[in-house]
């Protein structure tokens, strides 16, 4: 330490009644010092800059260098009391040849084996220096002279004792020597290894997929685009540790499927960044919060990606590609000079990257796989990362070689009593670094081991729960940890530093105690705080972030959407709602223009397939959920009808005896269209509940689509309002109905020719429709008699028939199979979802197009609101919500 123009040097464990030592050399306040990473150099900076000799222990020989200039100094005996502490300075020998000559080589410091930290306790070596030359000790005790032996003689025990960052009382490590270096891009363990999965909750594992991204897509420039992305909707969380946020700086960034979002937490607004083609797995930001890295893994038309980000300009300055799989891990060193990736279970890779030309600097492949990796912050080449099987790997990134990186590893020993119900080996999950040479590791036990990091063993541990710990986090005396239970816990961990110097490892007891704790909504993934652990943001594995405040003990929902797939998507005909229906059985409601959720209705046990608001009772007045009706349609077959107003179910009808697959209201709202799995379409009052019709035309073909015509038609019947049905077997049955007389007349059947077999080239007699592209259809609104039509057919195409004509008047060739279909309400654009996980926007004339990316998976929902200026699209889990900008 430096204060008032001294210079002391103290004993790190405070043993003795005299814990440091003063040196008296600078004029005005010093206002750096530091030392050499071979211990034989302190420097202090001040009036001047001043490079000391440093005799602690841990300091090691200086290596013979060709070229390099003797020292100045000539080293003799040093002077010590019995506590070993400096006891006297005197003279020095000086070189007259050589010490007013400046060196004429750079000298090159000795080698980066992993050291214990230098304790003054303990110094052997000590030279006589004159007390009034070069200053002196504080001591008060008398001076005693002693000869001790020769230097060089501690200098070879210490360099004995560097192999493979081996210290000075550790174990033995259990890998080979040879697999320890690594320099390059080869190296570390064999790839014959077994490959298993794991099972790790905080593992990530891409959530496996049928479709491909399209290779063949036209996007048009930035100022061109028909569409702009205005807000996604949910976080992703099957991600792990993708959520960065810094109290100080206030950057909020997250991914949901392949897009990065950096959200401003004041007023909602979202700026999206967009390079990833697949899911993007994990975060990490630098210190300074200049660069921000995204990881995504490879797959069957993509390599995997690293982005780095540039925050300022939000770009992204460089794309890196090394991993044959996922990523499921990335940290910046505390320097932010270095970058790690840790590859998946099929892979088991640790890469180092360059931060400054993102240059690959080595790769080692463990043993085992590993879950998390964490760089010490007190040392700038030592990181930690932990895995399966009681893996522990402490790393020593060593600099020494000529242009090259090199890769020290020791693998320590779990002690079996941290091991619970007589298991053999566990998962361990988590890393966090805390003050004085403290590491805390969570285990998929939920067993949380302390360790001292110089000398890498397991001190204490003590049982944090029944769950595994996927997040710790502390700060000072203040420890959180996270679990796959959906509990935060909040601990007090005082005087658990100075168990370290018990002789062996214990159970935590005084001192340790648990807070307070939080019951969120899933297993925890991901959580950032701020320094005093008094606020943060957590992720959860259901898609939400929540702002946590240990103060006033509140959990906030910030960001939230649906766990599982999204079956559908509606938009209220006054543009102020729109509902999703999820395959956990939620529905929920949201605001268009703020995209906040307002209401949630949820149903147990079964699958929300369908939604449909009743469209003839909205208005544009304030009070907008006035009468305003929902229907949804489950997997059971049943349809429950709620009142927005009212915020309750009204109705429960069960007309079908298999799964809802299409429903609508009646123009007038006067009953309820619904078309199930087995291919039934159920005619049900939409006041009392009753069916009132059964139509059985499209028997043993799953119904995909119902639509109403909101339009007089002259074809022939003047009826109020035209509705379709469209079955997967091609087939569409046009419907005129008046449900107050009690009519309903079938006016047209259209049958399209398509292939016998699915896209496999299995007959759809055997497997279905499931493999299929959807068969799909909507009412023009520009043309009231025009049915636009498109499905798997023998040519990727879209149909537009006349209703007047019964024929078709036109067709456009597609490039990829159809997923969704809408029309705009002023009749000007078509858009299309893809299986190639495209959104398309064509003129509804011309039949040009636009293509844009952004989905990981098929895109099966894109609809128009009736204002046509805002485009909600949705794939899997994901929902987008696009301006549209013609």
């Amino acid at each position: 330490t430096s204060g008032d123009s001294l210079i002391k040097i103290w004993d790190y464990n405070m043993s003795h009644d005299v814990n440091f030592q003063v040196f008296i050399g600078h004029s005005c306040d010093v206002t750096q010092c530091l030392f050499t990473p071979d211990f034989l150099t302190f420097i202090s900076v001040g009036d001047a800059i001043f490079l000391w000799d440093f005799f602690g222990n841990g300091r090691q020989a200086p290596a013979a260098v060709e070229g390099r200039i003797a020292s100045a100094f000539d080293y003799v005996k040093p002077v010590t009391d019995e506590t070993g502490l400096i006891q006297k300075v005197s003279h020095t020998h000086i070189s007259h040849d050589d010490s007013t000559s400046p060196r004429r080589v750079v000298p090159v410091p000795g080698g980066l084996g992993r050291l214990p930290d230098p304790e003054v306790s303990a110094i052997d070596d000590l030279e006589d220096i004159d007390d009034d030359q070069d200053g002196g000790l504080s001591s008060g005790t008398d001076v005693q002279e002693e000869r001790g032996h020769d230097k060089s003689d501690h200098s070879s025990d210490h360099s004995a004792k560097r192999d493979c960052g081996d210290t000075n009382d550790h174990r033995a490590p259990k890998i080979d020597a040879e697999k320890c270096n690594v320099d390059g891009k080869d190296g570390g363990y064999s790839d014959d290894v077994p490959v298993k999965e794991v099972k790790t909750v905080a593992h990530y594992k891409c959530r496996p997929r049928s479709s491909t991204v399209s290779q063949a897509r036209y996007v048009a420039p930035p100022n061109q685009a028909g569409i702009k992305l205005r807000s996604v909707l949910g976080f992703n969380g099957r991600g792990r540790h993708n959520m960065v946020w810094s109290a100080s700086s206030g950057l909020f960034a997250y991914s949901s499927g392949c897009v990065l979002i950096v959200e401003d937490l004041q007023t909602a607004a979202q700026k999206h960044l967009l390079g990833h083609m697949e899911e993007i797995s994990t975060m990490a930001i630098q210190h300074d919060h200049q660069v921000l890295a995204s990881a995504s893994g490879a797959s069957k038309v993509s390599k995997s990606q690293i982005c780095l980000w540039d925050m300022e300009r939000l770009i992204c300055k460089k794309t890196l590609t090394y991993h044959k799989y996922q990523i499921v891990s990335l940290v910046f060193s505390r320097d932010d000079r270095f970058l790690i990736s840790l590859g998946d279970y099929r892979e088991r890779s640790v890469v180092i990257w360059s931060a400054f030309d993102y240059a690959l600097l080595a790769v080692s492949h463990t043993k085992h796989p590993m879950n998390s990796v964490c760089w010490d912050p007190y040392t700038a080449s030592e990181f930690v990362s932990v895995g399966e099987n009681n893996s522990v790997l402490f790393w020593l990134l060593d600099e020494s070689q000529n242009n090259k990186i090199g890769l020290n590893v020791y693998e320590a020993e779990l002690p079996a009593d941290t091991l619970k119900n007589g298991a053999s080996n566990c998962s361990l999950t988590t890393i966090q670094y805390a003050g004085d040479s403290v590491l805390y590791i969570g285990s998929s036990q939920g067993v949380i081991t302390a360790w001292d990091t110089r000398e890498n063993t397991c001190y204490m541990h003590w049982d944090a729960g029944n769950e595994e710990l996927g997040v710790l986090v502390c700060r000072g005396s203040r420890l959180v940890t996270g679990s796959s239970s959906s509990i935060l816990r909040l601990w007090s961990i005082t005087g658990a530093a100075d168990m370290k110097y018990s002789n062996s490892n214990s159970v935590a007891g005084e001192g340790l105690l648990m807070e307070d704790e939080l019951l969120l909504d899933d297993a925890i993934q991901s959580a950032c705080f701020d320094s005093e652990l008094e606020m943060g943001i957590v992720g959860t594995c259901r898609g939400t972030l929540w702002y946590i405040n240990w103060i006033e003990r509140t959990s906030i929902r910030l960001v939230n959407s649906h766990p599982d797939k999204v079956n559908d998507v509606v938009i209220s005909n006054c543009d102020n709602y729109f509902a999703t229906a999820c395959q956990d059985g939620g529905i929920k409601v949201w605001t268009l223009e703020g995209i906040e959720q307002t209401l949630h209705f949820q149903v147990l046990e079964q699958a929300a397939c369908c939604v449909a608001f009743n469209q003839a009772q909205q208005s544009n007045t304030e009070s907008v959920t006035q009468g305003l009706k929902l229907a949804g349609g489950y997997q059971d077959g049943t349809v429950r009808m709620f009142d927005l107003c009212t915020v309750e179910m009204i109705l429960k009808m069960h007309p079908h005896g298999s799964k809802i697959s299409a429903l609508s209201f009646s123009n007038d709202g006067v009953v309820i269209l619904s078309g199930c799995q087995e291919g039934i379409i159920a005619v049900n009052s939409s006041t009392t509940g009753m069916t009132l019709r059964m139509i059985t035309d499209h028997a043993q073909a799953p119904i995909s689509t119902i639509d109403t015509q909101h339009h007089m038609i002259s074809s022939g019947v003047n009826v109020p309002s035209l509705w379709l049905a469209v079955s997967s077997d091609r087939r569409i049955s046009v419907w005129s109905s008046d449900w107050t007389k009690d009519y309903c007349e079938l006016i047209d059947w259209i049958t399209v020719a398509g292939p016998v077999t699915d896209t496999t080239g299995i007959p759809l007699s055997q497997c279905g429709y499931d493999n299929v592209p959807p068969t799909l259809a909507k009412f023009s609104p520009a043309e009231p008699d025009t049915i636009i039509y498109t499905g798997y057919t023998n040519e990727r195409q879209v149909i537009f028939y006349s209703l007047a004509h019964r024929q078709n008047l036109r067709v456009i060739s597609l490039t990829d199979w159809v997923t969704a279909l809408d029309v705009s309400g002023n009749g000007r654009l078509l858009t299309f979802g893809t299986e190639g996980w495209l959104v398309r926007m064509m003129d509804y004339l011309e039949g040009s197009f636009q293509d844009f990316i952004g989905h990981t998976d098929r895109v099966h929902v894109s609809k128009f609101n009736q204002k046509a200026n805002r485009l909600i699209t949705a794939a899997h889990d994901e929902i987008f919500i696009w301006d549209v900008m013609i």
